[in-house]
């Protein structure tokens, strides 16, 4: 139930955009109850309820989102952090510009990438 918020240009403090969730925002409400499927512009390409990991897509072409100097994009979760289990995610963003520009973060190194490593059938989070 996390709502997602975009921020553009002069809109940085206050989102121009704001959405109901990130079920909905990946067009799956109820937590995509009928599994995984793929279709042209979203899908779920996998869901295990046991170790609680989800992998879902979605592609913005008729609905692109557009923007001059900067954008962001984020799920901000509503609940306080002592009502939440640990949990960690992760996005993949392609943007199309029209020259090459800007400065990306620095990649991040292997321990911190580690807290993606998850134990089978389990819903903690684990570094070997």
């Amino acid at each position: 139930e996390a709502p997602e918020q975009i921020s553009l240009d002069d809109d940085w403090e206050t989102p121009r955009i704001q959405g109901t969730g990130l079920e909905d925002f990946f067009l799956g409400g109820w937590y995509f109850r009928e599994g995984v499927f793929t279709g042209p512009l979203n899908g779920v390409t996998s869901k295990d309820t046991l170790s609680s990991s989800i992998a879902m897509y979605r592609l913005f072409e008729a609905d692109a989102i557009r923007f001059e100097r900067r954008f962001r994009f984020r799920f901000v979760n509503p609940w306080a952090p002592e009502r939440l289990s640990p949990y960690a995610y992760s996005a993949c963003t392609f943007l199309y510009l029209e020259a090459p520009g800007g400065c990306a973060p620095a990649i991040p190194s292997r321990p911190e990438l580690l807290c993606w490593y998850r134990v089978r059938d389990t819903d903690r989070l684990s570094v070997p």
